[in-house]
């Protein structure tokens, strides 16, 4: 069975100053008429709370089913997914509510489901476009602190300014 020949050519990268963090999908095949599913990987979930990003293609190839299109994959920890199917693009956004991690490593944070265009031609491809990759890294929690013990009412009053003195 001849198959059109679908290239994923995905490589979203984001650099801080101390992580770079790379989300890429392999090159598949599907038949016309047939679905695909394509997982999206991380190069490490450690310390990423949250990602959002978008792939567009070429409608006259690809479709997206309109339910169970985008499924969670196994890096996510109390992760939610929140797909946007739109004609032509795919927008995800992945986050955890509590601000939890990822999983540390490499892993696959979604699969998304296309479906090869019936009338595509044999040989034809298309590529999956990034568009407006992010990520939230997490951070070190503020604390507040509180002194060990209570100021003195003596040093409140010398911060004051004198009875009947202003400035």
């Amino acid at each position: 069975m001849k198959k059109l020949s679908f290239i994923a050519a995905l490589v979203l990268t984001s650099e801080l100053a101390l992580a770079q963090i790379t989300l890429s999908v392999p090159d598949v095949n599907v038949a016309p008429g047939s679905k695909v599913i394509v997982p999206v990987s991380i190069s490490d979930g450690e310390d990423v709370t949250a990602i959002q990003f978008a792939l567009t293609f070429n409608t006259t190839l690809l479709s997206t089913p309109a339910e169970g299109s985008v499924l969670a994959g196994g890096a996510l920890a109390d992760h939610s997914v929140g797909p946007n199917l739109e004609d032509g693009k795919v927008t995800v956004v992945i986050f955890s509510g509590s601000l939890s991690s990822m999983t540390p490593g490499p892993g696959t944070v979604v699969s998304i489901v296309f479906e090869g265009a019936a009338g595509a031609a044999l040989g034809s491809s298309t590529t999956l476009e990034p568009w407006r990759f992010r990520h939230q890294i997490r951070t070190e929690t503020p604390s507040l602190w509180f002194p060990t013990r209570e100021p003195s009412p003596s040093a409140i009053r010398e911060t004051l300014p004198p009875k009947g003195r202003i400035g």
